[in-house]
């Protein structure tokens, strides 16, 4: 069994991973309605939410694989995941850190000059993050007891899609609702005046 200071850091690690889940879930429900007329009437109001739910996301990723950098004190990262096999996941892995190294923590003149490129030539694709996701979920939950924690911890991340799902309609709902409310209105104040 390890130590309670380690259960109580591999707690924090879920939380984090959760936080991230819960963005790129969100990141996904939001990039599936882009065509919608309700978004689209507030279409820069959702390109900045988009833009930083997935700059969130993809953070969290690139944090957790990052090595230890000896001139700081322990960080949360995927040292819980030593020894599993992430080999399938490499080439995803490699690219976050790229991406993080390049885009998320320093700006590197040449990589923000050439923004385009460097993401078209990056080639991360929503599915490889959702593997990983996936790989990670499902390691964090064979671990788990070894870190003090008695309950099952991937039906939480289960029910976080359909949280968010849910959500997003909802939303969506109250949002069609004002739109046809204000085209009422308009069309009452056309015959008004």
């Amino acid at each position: 069994m390890v130590n309670i200071d380690k259960n109580k850091e591999f707690r924090i690690f879920i939380d984090r991973l959760k936080f991230a889940y819960r963005q790129f879930l969100l990141f996904n429900e939001l990039q599936n309605r882009r065509n919608n007329e309700t978004w689209k009437m507030n279409d820069i109001f959702w390109e900045a939410i988009l833009a930083s739910i997935s700059l969130g996301h993809l953070s969290e990723l690139a944090k957790m694989f990052e090595k230890q950098n000896p001139r700081f004190d322990d960080v949360f990262s995927i040292h819980y995941f030593t020894d599993y096999d992430f080999a399938n996941h490499g080439e995803t892995i490699e690219k976050l850190i790229i991406l993080g190294k390049k885009y998320l923590k320093h700006y590197d003149v040449e990589t923000y000059k050439n923004l385009e490129i460097f993401f078209k030539d990056l080639k991360l694709t929503t599915m490889d993050i959702e593997n990983l996701f996936d790989k990670m979920i499902d390691v964090t939950e064979k671990i788990r007891t070894d870190y003090g924690i008695d309950y099952e911890i991937k039906p939480n991340f289960l029910r976080q899609k359909e949280f968010i799902t849910n959500t997003i309609l909802n939303l969506e709902n109250t949002l069609n609702k004002g739109v046809e409310k204000l085209k009422e209105e308009a069309l009452t104040n056309r015959f008004i005046s």
